[in-house]
C-alpha cells in the first residue's frame, strides 16, 4: 500500500477531446439558449438555469474525458461558458441578419451582398461598428425590454415592465455573460479536484463506503499502522458502523468507476456539529492493490461475525 497522492492527470488525447467537446458544448448550447429564451425567458435566473444545466454537460465531458487539473478544468468550464454567452449573443445577430437580408433582397431584388453591405453600412452610420458589435452596440443604444409576470389562476399576468439602455444594458450583459460561465467554471474546479485512480486510468467512485470506525482515542496508532501497511492490526481496532459515538475515525473505501486497479482507503475524523449534523475532515488516504484489499475485507468480514456471534 501507498499513501495516495493527487497528482494531476493530463493525457494529450483527453485533452484534445475536452477542448473539441467544450467548443461543440458552448456553440451547440448558446444556440438553443437562444430558440429558449424567445419561448421562456426570466431576468437573471434564466442565464444560471442555461449555465446550470452547461455545467451538468461539462461535468460528463471532464469525466469522459479523463482529464484531471484544478485549475485547468475550471480555466475550460469558463470559457465554455462565456462561449454559451457568445454564440447566444450571436444568434441574436445572425437571425436578424439573416431576416433583414432576406426582406432587403425581396424588396429591392438585389443579391445577398448588396443585402449584408446595406446592414453594415446602417449599423456603422448608427454606431460606428458593423457586424456583431453594431449590433450589440445598437442594441445597447435602443435598449432591452423585459417584463415581469405574475401567474394568477394559471394564467401570466403582467406586473410590470422596463428597460435597459445604455450602460445599464451593458451591464446587465455582463453580468448575464457571468452566469452562463461561473456554473461551468465551479463544476470544473470541483471535478478537477476529484481523487483518479492513476493504475485504472478512471476515476474513483464519487461515493465512499464505510468500511468501519474507531475511537478517536486510537487515530495515532491507526495512522502508524497504515503507514506500517498493517492492515490486519487496523481491521482489529475498527468497529461496524454506528457503535462509536462522535467525535471518532470512520475508514471509507472508494473503487474505481471501471472496478480496476487499486482501491483508496480514507480516514476521516468526525465532529458533531449539531443534533443532525456531523462534519468529516479527511486525516489520510492510502491506495491498496486488489490483493490487499481482499485480505483486509476478509480480516474486517471475520471481525464482524465475531463481535456478532
Amino acid at each position: 500500500m501507498k499513501p495516495y497522492s493527487a497528482h494531476n492527470h493530463l493525457p494529450i488525447a483527453g485533452i484534445i477531446t475536452l477542448t473539441i467537446g467544450s467548443i461543440i458544448l458552448g456553440s451547440v448550447w448558446g444556440a438553443l439558449a437562444y430558440i429558449i429564451s424567445n419561448l421562456f425567458y426570466l431576468l437573471v435566473v434564466f442565464p444560471l438555469i442555461i449555465g446550470g444545466i452547461g455545467a451538468i454537460a461539462y461535468q460528463r465531458l471532464l469525466f469522459f474525458c479523463k482529464v484531471r487539473h484544478t485549475w485547468l478544468m475550471a480555466l475550460i468550464g469558463f470559457a465554455t461558458g462565456l462561449l454559451i454567452a457568445a454564440v447566444f449573443y450571436a444568434s441574436s445577430y445572425f437571425w436578424v441578419r439573416h431576416n433583414f437580408m432576406a426582406d432587403f433582397q425581396k424588396e429591392y431584388g438585389t443579391d445577398a451582398l448588396t443585402a449584408s453591405e446595406t446592414l453594415d453600412t446602417f449599423l456603422t452610420l448608427e454606431t460606428g461598428s458593423s457586424g456583431l458589435w453594431g449590433f450589440m452596440k445598437l442594441r445597447a443604444t435602443e435598449g432591452d425590454h423585459y417584463t415581469n409576470y405574475l401567474v394568477i389562476n394559471s394564467l401570466p399576468v403582467s406586473e410590470f415592465s422596463f428597460t435597459l439602455k445604455s450602460t445599464w444594458a451593458w451591464i446587465y450583459w455582463g453580468v448575464e455573460a457571468l452566469l452562463f460561465a461561473l456554473p461551468l467554471g465551479w463544476i470544473g474546479f470541483e471535478g478537477g479536484k476529484m481523487d483518479f485512480n492513476h493504475s485504472a486510468n478512471d476515476w474513483y467512485s464519487s461515493l465512499p463506503k464505510q468500511i468501519g470506525s474507531a475511537s478517536l482515542d486510537s487515530k495515532e496508532e491507526i495512522l502508524a499502522r497504515l503507514r506500517a501497511s498493517d492492515l490486519l492490526a487496523v481491521s482489529e481496532m475498527l468497529m461496524q458502523e454506528g457503535d462509536i459515538p462522535h467525535p471518532a475515525l470512520e475508514i471509507y473505501e472508494q473503487h474505481s468507476k471501471n472496478n480496476q486497479g487499486d482501491i483508496l482507503l480514507s480516514v476521516k475524523q468526525t465532529q458533531r456539529v449539531s443534533s443532525s449534523k456531523v462534519k468529516r475532515t479527511t486525516v489520510s488516504q492510502w491506495e491498496i492493490t486488489q490483493a490487499e484489499y481482499a485480505q483486509f475485507s476478509e480480516a474486517v468480514k471475520r471481525r464482524w461475525n465475531l463481535s456478532g456471534s
